[in-house]
């Protein structure tokens, strides 16, 4: 996870002198610059997790962990980058498992 962080956050450095010549390019251009902001959003919030849940596995924590992680994790933008909290689930619909 962190290998592909430094990967996005490379190919993001890279992108900081593009231009386009044409308004095709910069519709490229742009949609290149969403695709690293998701990327590099996922891999933040995958590293803050310590856990496997769902498609979320990681092998260096194996198992569910209600008791920390039944959270959702928030992503805002700052000035200086992304800041990563957490909220915990708010159950409208269902009950939390059990040990949650």
């Amino acid at each position: 996870l962190r290998g592909a962080l430094a990967e996005v956050m490379s190919l993001r450095e890279g992108l900081g002198g593009a231009g386009a010549a044409d308004p095709r390019e910069l519709v490229k251009l742009l949609e290149l610059d969403n695709m690293l902001t998701t990327a590099e959003m996922l891999c933040r919030a995958a590293l803050m997790r310590t856990e496997s849940r769902g498609a979320h596995f990681r092998s260096d924590y194996p198992q569910e962990d209600n008791h920390h992680w039944l959270q959702n994790i928030i992503i805002r933008r700052r000035e200086e980058g992304m800041e990563l909290s957490t909220r915990p689930v708010a159950f409208t619909e269902v009950s939390p498992p059990e040990g949650g």
